[in-house]
């Protein structure tokens, strides 16, 4: 192997800006904002209520479902897109971050203490970290992944919605990029490589006790993004195709794409990617079992995308736009001020996140 340190140095700076470009792949009511369009002769989407943050003394805020949540010091409250207080507590220490696990709220304090709560804001269970955590990773079934920085690499915990430990390991020279879970008996992750020259990354999957059960290496590739899928079959994704892995390690399916991989979000029932093919963007959607359903252009360089069931929201700063799996682009919506991000609780009700405000879209 090279020892130049000048090499490696090089390599490393590639490395960092490959990792990034993986990590943007895996986030007092008002004046209404009604601009709308309709599409087709279907229904308009418009804004049907307005909350923005209480306070520019507001340290923090987080969006989810129709709940604004805020901290400030120690004090933590949540209001409901319609203005009303929905509760409002006071922990132990200076509120750091606010992220979620599918329906839970993950809250952080100053002291490295984890708040497990629930969207009525009872805490569920709370945990005492090591130190201060480098990441942590939230999945849809309430499982999280807490990762600490090693002056050798890095080191994990992952507990489940009930806060049972389900294993600790310590990654010698590796990062997290993503992480999984299927069902509470295992869960993977994808991890790179941070010495070599070369870029090497690792898809792992541990069960419940924290064992080992397979690994595929990678070399030249990141893997971007890790999801269970129906059968609690496995999808990784790299920059140029899709793979449905079985609980063996085996692969089940693989996918080629037309172009490089810009985004991608997925349910167990859908998946919804966004390619770049020279300088030209589409979506294309396929199901649990990577059956594509089917591609569609785009006029917008999406820079999120979130999938609920067989809905699918694509956004970018100006325009969102709503697609169904049998229905392609239901409708569109142009935003006034600019979109940070987008979300559904069902086909019927969406928010925006928006200039320190949440915004309910609803059909009229």
């Amino acid at each position: 192997m090279n020892k130049n340190p000048k090499g490696r140095k090089i390599a490393f700076l590639t490395l960092i800006v490959l990792i990034s470009a993986a990590v943007l792949i895996y986030i007092n009511n008002s004046s209404l904002d009604s601009s709308a369009i309709r599409v087709s002769g279907k229904k308009v989407l418009a804004v049907a209520s307005e909350l923005a943050v209480a306070s520019n003394n507001s340290d923090l805020f987080f969006c989810m479902d129709e709940l604004m949540i805020e901290a400030q010091g120690t004090v933590i409250r949540a209001r409901k897109v319609t203005g009303e207080q929905a509760w409002s507590m006071s922990l132990g220490g200076v509120v750091m971050r606010i992220s979620s696990a599918g329906e839970s709220i993950l809250v952080l304090d100053d002291k490295n203490k984890l708040y497990y709560m629930s969207r009525q804001g009872k805490i569920i269970w709370d945990y005492a970290l090591q130190s201060e955590p480098w990441n942590i990773f939230g999945e849809d079934n309430g499982c999280i992944l807490i990762e600490y920085k090693d002056i050798s690499g890095s080191k994990i915990e992952v507990f489940n919605s009930k806060g049972t430990a389900l294993g600790k390991a310590a990654l010698k020279n590796a990062y997290v990029i993503s992480f999984g879970a299927g069902s509470e008996d295992r869960y993977t992750i994808s991890v790179v490589d941070i010495t070599s020259e070369n870029l090497k990354s690792r898809l792992i999957t541990y069960n419940s006790a924290g064992q080992m059960v397979w690994a595929k290496d990678f070399n030249n590739e990141i893997i971007s993004y890790v999801h269970f899928l129906k059968n609690n079959n496995i999808l990784a994704a790299v920059s140029n195709k899709l793979l449905n892995y079985g609980n063996d390690g085996n692969i089940v399916k693989e996918v080629k794409l037309d172009g490089k991989l810009q985004n991608i979000s997925a349910s167990t029932d859908t998946i919804v990617i966004v390619i770049n093919e020279r300088g030209k963007y589409s979506s294309v959607i396929f199901d649990g079992y990577l059956e594509k359903y089917g591609q569609i252009k785009l006029e917008i360089v999406p820079k999120g995308i979130f999938v609920h069931e067989n809905n699918y929201i694509l956004y970018d700063k100006d325009k969102l736009l709503l697609g169904n799996v049998n229905d392609s682009i239901v409708t569109t919506y142009k935003s006034v001020s600019d979109i940070v991000s987008a979300y559904m609780t069902s086909r019927d009700s969406m928010y925006i996140v928006s200039n320190r405000k949440l915004q309910a879209l609803q059909f009229n």
